[in-house]
């Protein structure tokens, strides 16, 4: 692709000089890139050196490219930290489309002579800003670093290559470090081998920042000439490395496990996070809203569903005395709240909590943004629940016209909302139209999913449920049939869906004057049943009322 060079007599203005850039004195951040791509940057001008110069203070990598195929390459490479990114208009038309979809990939700020002639930005949520000034873009990095070093705290201790299943023990080389820097200022039994090859690491890691850089060297040379105490509570490389990551270090192991889908685990190591920051003078009570949440998120799969609420509510409560009240966490916490009292069929109380998470997104996020197709989904459901079906439909269908814009015609979450439309729709009396629906979201997970996926068999069901709904028993029977033997392969151990395609059949079968099937269905059916639902459980009652009926009729017939 190569560089994109243009000329006009608008110039953009790399002038900073009334914006005193301040983040946190004396902070860096070290979890952030900072990428400025640019044809035109020219590193002689003293506008941009200034500039440079005070972002330095701040960003611990700040990576200048005039190159786009190279800034895409770097984009792309895998790491563990965020990427924010300033980009001129024309590389950015090219670029962004490109490289928009990466999750490291935080914050992009275009840089451009004509801002209203970048309509194309509009499409693109992660754009921040589109100003000819460096300055109101300089103001926003500060406030977005700040946020993105409080909400998005490292994802993973594991190196970029690692697999799930990955020995915890193969830690990031930052974290083996850490310890290596307690053991140096902490303990007294070192050498200067060991001082240099921490001093050596931290040079990698701060090779940008001149600052940081001298006072390495000076903790090389001259580390002997103060107390390992003096060094651990300098304001420097060593004091952030130990305090500020120790807690975020025990946070992210406990996120790993959870991953892993290791719920014991993961708990012991957020609640060694929590009591550090608690023990921390002062308390940083603020972060423990983000191991409080993280506690909540795995407590239901411990079946704690209480539990969870009550370290939901207590992230919220934090969360709503420091943040405003239009904060995204705070539209976290109403939304983790909502889905708990949706679970324990609380459903007035889930929808209030779903509306004020949705209120808060849809000020912070662009309209077609992915999490606000979440939330008008989640109400839908709950509206539908409530006997609401038309208000449902609306939702479902503002949901699914914001994921057919942001994704590709075959994303799984389309076949999602397709297949709510589809339920209600059919709920509705609109067969053929709820057939559409269902047909358009199998298509779309027989080519996601592998061929014996659960939610085939669901799709495969509920196109079978409006084929029996139009007394097309045999079509029907086909779709039920080819759902059980996806669910029989599934569930080898038993489920409570197996008896309801058993169920299904024996539906078509006595539809079709075929009884002795029917009732063979229906009894299989009901033995599942038996061992899955309660005796007062009206699809069981059903079942039995099936069998009972055909049983006395085809005593009569004999």
């Amino acid at each position: 692709m190569g560089n994109l060079n243009g000329t006009s007599t608008i110039k953009r203005n790399y002038a900073n000089k009334k914006n005193n850039i301040q983040y946190c004195e004396n902070k860096i951040v070290q979890n952030i890139i900072l990428i400025w791509l640019d044809a035109n940057i020219s590193k002689s001008g003293k506008d941009f050196q200034y500039t440079f110069s005070q972002l330095n203070k701040i960003f611990n990598s700040i990576t200048l490219l005039t190159d786009l195929e190279a800034c895409r390459q770097f984009i792309e490479t895998k790491r563990d930290e965020q990427i924010f990114l300033i980009v001129s208009g024309r590389f950015g038309k090219t670029l962004v489309p490109l490289v928009h979809k990466y999750v490291r990939l935080d914050s992009i700020y275009v840089f451009c002579r004509i801002p209203e002639n970048h309509n194309w930005t509009k499409q693109w949520d992660k754009i921040k800003l589109v100003v000819k000034d460096i300055e109101p873009i300089c103001h926003a990095i500060v406030s977005d670093a700040a946020q993105c070093e409080e909400d998005l705290t490292p994802t993973s201790i594991l190196s970029a290559n690692d697999s799930s299943n990955q020995d915890l023990q193969q830690v990031d080389s930052s974290f083996m470090y850490s310890q290596l820097i307690k053991d140096i200022l902490l303990q007294m039994t070192y050498d200067e081998r060991a001082i240099g090859e921490l001093a050596e690491f931290c040079r990698n890691n701060f090779h940008e920042n001149l600052s940081e850089l001298k006072i390495i060297d000076e903790f090389q040379k001259d580390y002997h000439k103060h107390s390992p105490i003096w060094w651990y509570t300098r304001e420097c490389f060593t004091y952030r490395m130990l305090n500020c990551n120790r807690a975020w270090i025990e946070f992210n192991i406990g996120r790993v496990l959870s991953f892993k889908r290791e719920w014991n685990q993961a708990r012991i190591y957020y609640d060694h996070a929590y009591e550090r920051m608690m023990k921390h003078k002062p308390p940083r009570i603020k972060d423990s809203a983000h191991v409080l949440n993280n506690i909540a998120c795995i407590l239901p799969n411990q079946g704690k569903y209480d539990e969870a609420l009550d370290y939901h509510q207590r992230a919220l409560e934090i969360r709503e005395k420091f943040y405003p009240s239009d904060h995204i966490d705070i539209a976290q916490s109403l939304y983790n709240i909502g889905r708990i009292l949706d679970h324990q069929e609380k459903y007035d109380d889930a929808f209030e909590y779903y509306q004020g998470a949705l209120k808060i997104q849809q000020k912070i996020y662009p309209s077609n943004h992915v999490n606000i197709a979440r939330s008008l989904s989640n109400i839908g459901i709950i509206l539908y629940r409530q006997g609401k079906c038309d208000e449902a439909l609306d939702y479902h269908q503002r949901a699914l016209k914001i994921r057919e814009k942001i994704y590709p015609s075959d994303h799984i979450d389309i076949a999602y909302s397709l297949n709510n439309i589809g339920i209600i729709l059919r709920n509705q009396g609109k067969y053929n139209e709820a057939l559409d629906c269902y047909k358009k979201a199998l298509n779309i997970e027989e080519k996601f999913y592998p061929s014996d996926h659960v939610d085939i068999a669901k799709s495969l069901s509920n196109i079978g449920n409006i084929l029996s709904d139009q007394e097309k028993y045999q079509e029907a029977l086909d779709y039920y049939q080819r759902a059980l033997k996806i669910e029989e392969r599934f569930y080898p151990s038993g489920h409570v869906d197996l008896a309801h395609s058993l169920n299904n059949i024996g539906i078509c079968y006595e539809n079709q004057n075929q009884r002795e099937m029917a009732l063979n269905y229906y009894q299989h059916a009901l033995t599942i049943y038996e061992k899955y639902l309660p005796i007062d459980h009206p699809r069981r009652q059903k079942t039995e009322h099936n069998i009972r009926r055909l049983t006395k009729r085809n005593s009569f017939s004999k």
